[in-house]
């Protein structure tokens, strides 16, 4: 079974909280939550989030707002209370908002960030290797060829490379590297992975690795803001959405599992995209912004 995220923590720990405020004698309801609390101090320190987002919300206990509506104000407000987004503040060297940016890094190498993605630079002054952490987000290397190898970190994986281009992207569990130019290889906990021009590596905890080609010419689109995605999960997609819409796009329901899509979006609308992509997963959008805007798979 794989370790929830933070996020989804989260989001179960406000979906416990308003079953209890609906429903403030339910002994199925109680028993849920003494579980949830009794599985760590992650869950305890969530449930805490949810408390704190509902009293920012101000919204009346036993409100009869739809629960869809409460569900979004809530799991928004609750979001603010997070202690990743100030990790990140305090330890990102380059990061960006709902814009793309690019720049040189202390190595000389020029590096583009997508919206709402961080990097940690570690290259060390006549240091032996050109070192770089992404926290989030996504990001284009153009890699110029030296003796002192390139490599970046995400998670727990780690992509080396000499002299190349590539692409990559990390958000909760989704993470992949798809290479335009030269060969990178991708190294992760027990297994490693050599990538050419035209191979994408996509992981997520749930489905494990995959190895899909892509036409290198649609490698980090989003910097001419466009998004031409083929086969890629539809959560990661909403991820590339969400880093430029204000609040969170949180996704509900199994129906998005194991799911996957290629088509062309407009990044310079991306409330329009997330239109264009829930009718391809004939999903629901329920608003919130600017807190959060649920994206709900129908049965």
């Amino acid at each position: 079974m794989k370790t929830p995220t933070e996020k989804q923590i989260l989001e179960e720990a406000v979906r416990l909280f308003l079953q209890l405020e609906a429903s403030p004698d339910n002994q199925a309801f109680l028993a849920e939550r003494e579980s949830f609390l009794a599985r760590g101090e992650k869950e305890r320190a969530a449930y805490r989030k949810a408390i704190a987002g509902w009293q920012a919300t101000g919204i009346k206990p036993r409100s009869k707002k739809p629960i869809i509506a409460i569900l979004a104000a809530v799991l928004g407000a609750a979001a603010f209370y997070s202690a990743e987004p100030l990790r990140i503040a305090l330890l990102a060297d380059i990061s960006t908002g709902r814009q793309t940016s690019q720049g040189s890094l202390n190595s000389g190498d020029l590096v583009f960030l997508d919206a709402g993605s961080a990097l940690v630079d570690n290259t060390e002054p006549g240091g032996q290797i050109r070192a770089t952490q992404v926290l989030k987000g996504a990001a284009f290397f153009d890699v110029t060829r030296q003796d002192r190898p390139f490599r970046v970190t995400l998670g727990e994986i780690t992509v080396e490379a000499i002299g190349t281009a590539f692409e990559t992207s990390f958000q909760g569990d989704n993470l992949s590297v798809a290479v335009a130019e030269g060969i990178v290889r991708v190294t992760g906990p027990t297994q490693s992975w050599q990538l050419d021009a035209g191979d994408r590596f996509l992981w997520s905890d749930g489905a494990g690795a995959m190895l899909p080609e892509v036409e290198p010419s649609a490698v980090a689109t989003w910097r001419q803001d466009q998004l031409v995605v083929q086969n890629i999960p539809v959560r990661q997609v909403a991820d590339i959405l969400d880093r430029r819409i204000a609040g969170d796009v949180v996704l509900l329901g199994s129906g998005f599992d194991g799911k996957t899509i290629s088509g062309n979006f407009d990044l310079t609308d991306p409330i329009a995209a997330l239109k264009v992509l829930a009718a391809t997963q004939n999903a629901t959008i329920v608003p919130g912004r600017p807190v959060v805007t649920l994206l709900i798979a129908r049965d």
